[in-house]
């Protein structure tokens, strides 16, 4: 389905989403940035990881890898949710506002047949 700059937009705050609401769970310490690490560690992408930042800094450097590691979760709830909030926004897709002129046109047509 062609959803365009809805598809966009709901990948975009999935994506700030998911990456602020990691950054709060490290930077609070509900998720201990230790344990983060242990899981980019124990997949071999430690190595990536800048040694010499700041605390916030290097919160926001592993929310964004966890982030980047979560993104087929990511694009299947964009894939699942999009529809969803298209109808909420009042957006459908080009070929169902095509149809609907279409019926309007045919209704329309019968209306003037029956005056």
């Amino acid at each position: 389905m062609d959803y365009g700059w809805t598809a966009i937009g709901t990948y975009s705050c999935t994506y700030v989403g998911t990456l602020g609401m990691i950054y709060a769970a490290i930077s609070s310490g509900l998720v201990g940035g230790g344990d983060v690490l242990y899981w980019i560690e124990s997949i071999g992408l430690k190595e990536y990881l800048p040694h010499d930042l700041s605390p916030t800094s290097s919160n926001l450097v592993v929310s964004w890898v966890a982030t980047e590691l979560l993104e087929p979760v990511r694009i299947a709830f964009t894939l699942a949710i999009t529809p969803t909030m298209a109808r909420w926004m009042g957006v459908r897709p080009k070929e169902v506002l095509k149809e609907a002129v279409n019926i309007a046109k045919t209704e329309k047509k019968e209306d003037k047949t029956k005056q």
